[in-house]
């Protein structure tokens, strides 16, 4: 009996901490400091609200802190200009949000952005678009009926020349 228990418990300290994080909302999830960045845009464009909606059912690639440094890094354009143009950082946003909880690893396929006519090709814990890729960093996050997958880059839909690993 005691080597039951013994294996119950080390099952649930191997496997247990490695479930991820669960939030009731997406905005509940980007209350933590290092999406600061990526909630600042949200609240610039105006849809904090839609992301507060615990029946949003997408799936999320949700650049951190770090990966808006990255892509800051290697752009033009600071995320201080970026914030000025509302129409552009929306497209942004959708771009990087899926219809429907999609899990990783992603399946090798192409999917259809919130961004109408533009695609995001997964596989794996890799994500590519048109003008940068991604690596997931951090999968799984459920965020009320839908995820988020913390991701290393912005996405974006254009080729600016940078962001883009070959």
């Amino acid at each position: 009996m005691a080597r039951a228990a013994a294996l119950v418990l080390l099952f649930l300290c191997l496997f247990g901490a490695a479930s991820a994080e669960s939030y009731a909302t997406f905005a509940d999830a980007l209350n933590q400091d290092r999406f600061s960045q990526l909630k600042a845009v949200i609240n610039n464009i105006g849809i904090m609200s839609t992301f507060q909606n615990p029946q949003l059912a997408v799936t999320v690639f949700a650049p951190d802190n770090n990966a808006f440094a990255k892509a800051a890094a290697s752009s033009p354009v600071s995320i201080d200009q970026l914030m000025g143009s509302k129409g552009l950082l929306q497209q942004i946003v959708y771009y990087g949000i899926v219809q429907g909880a999609v899990s990783a690893p992603l399946p090798a396929q192409q999917f259809d952005t919130l961004l109408s006519g533009k695609q995001l090709t997964g596989a794996g814990m890799q994500v590519q678009g048109i003008g940068s890729s991604a690596t997931i960093t951090e999968p799984n996050v459920k965020c009320g009926a839908g995820l988020a997958h913390i991701v290393d880059n912005v996405l974006l839909f254009v080729d600016l020349g940078f962001g883009r690993r070959r």
